[in-house]
């Protein structure tokens, strides 16, 4: 049988987008470039998708590895879709746009601007010296004041580092990506921590986290 993480270029969602290409995975989503047909307008799409906790086996569809798994899958999506719905609501520049959530190949899939530039990963090899403080202060501050945004409606991105940060290619201006390690402040005590509670980034990630 074979196994595949990830959807192949020109593969069809819904009849409305058509993916282009894999933009990145991570331990609980893959984000790909895509077209918007009816408009012809290109935007990331995030496919939940777990990987301690799914397969993708000789088909579109997304399958759980073992059926006592099945709960946590679930719960994980709810969270997964909530999270982008509430997302949704925000209007910062410097928090990624939601267009759309939907439900296809057994997970779901959320429609995010596709923001056209460079990771500060990239950007701080790029310059190949320290940046300044001005160059500094003119994205972290536009960050703080998303952060502070995304606060105060209880979600905690949990995985803020250079690669989840993308430079504007137009206005250099920072918007911050992939909340798909988010989880809700206000409801972290009961939460099923076992899809969300090991959210590590080395060298990034809070002590607490390893």
């Amino acid at each position: 049988m074979a196994y595949q993480q990830t959807l192949p270029a020109d593969t069809d969602l819904i009849g409305e987008f058509r993916i282009l290409g894999l933009l990145g995975s991570g331990g609980f989503a893959n984000t790909y470039l895509a077209v918007v047909l009816s408009l012809g307008r290109e935007v990331a799409i995030n496919e939940f998708f777990p990987s301690d906790l799914a397969i993708r086996a000789d088909s579109q569809s997304v399958s759980v590895k073992s059926a006592d798994l099945e709960d946590r899958f679930q719960w994980a999506m709810g969270r997964f879709v909530r999270e982008a719905q509430t997302l949704a609501k925000f209007r910062h520049p410097s928090v990624v746009r939601v267009f759309r959530v939907f439900n296809a190949n057994d997970t779901a899939y959320i429609v995010l601007e596709f923001v056209q530039g460079a990771d500060m990963a990239t950007w701080l090899k790029q310059l190949q010296r320290p940046p300044t403080q001005a160059e500094l202060d003119f994205i972290l501050g536009p960050l703080l004041d998303a952060l502070e945004v995304v606060h105060s409606s209880g979600i905690l991105h949990r995985d803020i580092k250079p690669a989840n940060i993308y430079i504007r290619e137009a206005d250099h201006t920072p918007v911050l990506l992939d909340f798909g390690a988010a989880k809700y402040a206000a409801s972290a005590a009961r939460d099923n921590a076992g899809t969300t509670a090991a959210i590590v980034s080395k060298g990034y990630s809070p002590n607490e986290a390893y």
